[in-house]
């Protein structure tokens, strides 16, 4: 069933120096605490993911018609990720640690959907996703968008509360995998919650009042 509109609710094991820290990532914040020693690894669990009742039983093609509906979603940006990424240490108000992002500059093409384009066309800003490596941890997120330099991608510009320190002037954050669509030899293709969507370009852009 698909969870479009689901509050982020997961749980990143991250181990280092033999102790597991448990964290518990919200649209809030991000709470840890730590457990019994484990191997050295990384991993995340979601749980608790709330279905809106009223795409239950859609398609996914149907769904995607809705995806920009909700007055708190205004669209997608469209845009090329550019070569450098950073790997970036959040820690928000009432957080117990910080939790790792990767940012990637996105050169903006145009935007789609019904809302006000919130970055100038031909203006660079940047991506920001759950995970990261550094030189003593790797967090991974399990429902994180995959994304690499060079792919041109739609990202949908939606209220991410707090996470990855929201969205901002300079900064769109794409928390799941169902925000970040990639366009690929003509052709838009889905990722998490849209995993198998593949429409050509036109059909996909026709969803969308623009």
């Amino acid at each position: 069933m698909l969870k479009v509109g689901a509050v982020l609710n997961s749980k990143r094991l991250s181990l280092a120096a033999g102790v597991t820290t448990v964290c518990l990532l919200t649209l809030s914040g991000v709470s840890c605490a730590a457990n019994a020693p484990s191997v050295a690894s990384s991993s995340t669990v979601h749980s608790n993911t709330v279905v809106n009742p009223k795409v239950a039983g859609l398609s996914k093609d149907q769904v995607l018609q809705q995806l920009i509906a909700p007055p708190q979603v205004r669209g997608f940006v469209w845009g090329v990720l550019g070569e450098s990424s950073k790997v970036v240490a959040i820690t928000l108000p009432g957080d117990q640690r910080a939790s790792l992002f990767t940012d990637y500059p996105l050169r903006v093409l145009n935007f789609v959907g019904p809302g006000q384009a919130p970055y100038l066309v031909g203006s660079t800003i940047t991506v920001r996703v759950p995970g990261g490596t550094t030189s003593s941890e790797r967090v991974t997120f399990e429902d994180a968008p995959q994304v690499a330099a060079g792919d041109t991608v739609f990202v949908l510009d939606r209220d991410q509360g707090q996470l990855g320190g929201g969205n901002t002037a300079t900064v769109l954050v794409a928390s799941r995998g169902s925000d970040v669509f990639e366009l690929r030899n003509g052709y838009v293709v889905g990722q998490g919650d849209f995993s198998g969507l593949s429409e050509p370009l036109a059909v996909f852009l026709a969803h969308f009042p623009h």
